[in-house]
């Protein structure tokens, strides 16, 4: 929820009739040391289904977060899911 408060909109009183759905959300720990959460959600935004595929990490101190967000229309992230995900599971945190 630092970036984009997530939890908050799906928690929000009609967030299902305005299309917001949580389609992943999934603890990562790619390493020691790091950890976080991939989270995929889709909502309309001017009548065109949106999908959000946002991975967001922080170190054992919390004093650096790692952002890394993809958006598309639903149909472009359906039509190009293997992509998209060959691209986020290659999200890499250096040093």
């Amino acid at each position: 929820d630092i970036v984009l408060p997530v939890g908050e909109v799906a928690a929000a009183k009609g967030a299902a009739e305005a299309g917001f759905e949580i389609l992943q959300n999934s603890d990562l720990n790619p390493r020691k040391g790091l950890y976080g959460l991939r989270t995929v959600f889709s909502y309309k935004a001017d009548g065109v289904l949106q999908t959000v595929d946002q991975t967001v990490l922080t170190n054992d101190r919390q004093n650096k977060v790692y952002y890394l967000v993809v958006r598309c229309s639903t149909k472009c992230y359906n039509d190009r899911r293997d992509e998209i995900s060959t691209i986020v599971d290659s999200f890499t945190v250096r040093g």
